[in-house]
């Protein structure tokens, strides 16, 4: 029986909420599909973006597009210059992963 190579027989269903992965096999048609597996990182990035969302509306309607723009963009740098004293700053590649 010849091997059927595993190139192009699967999907990946993941999202920024969790992994997922569909396997079939080219020959015959049957396939697998794996449990969801959610990531709490993207899950805790979702909410952040939905808090983002309401607060980034609340003040856009209460003081004007053009002041909730400069406060998103001083934030943004505020959040970037935080990064300076700490040891991400220095990083210049990423570290060997733990065995």
């Amino acid at each position: 029986m010849a091997n059927v190579p595993f190139t192009s027989n699967y999907s990946d269903l993941s999202t920024q909420r969790g992994f997922q992965f569909k396997f079939f096999c080219e020959k015959c048609g049957n396939g697998y599909m794996s449990s969801f597996q959610t990531n709490s990182l993207g899950m805790a990035g979702a909410a952040m973006d939905a808090v983002g969302s309401l607060l980034g509306g609340l003040l856009g309607s209460t003081i004007g597009l053009r002041p909730t723009l400069f406060i998103g963009a001083a934030g943004g740098l505020l959040a970037a210059f935080l990064l300076l004293p700490t040891p991400v700053a220095r990083l210049r590649e990423l570290p060997d992963p733990p065995e």
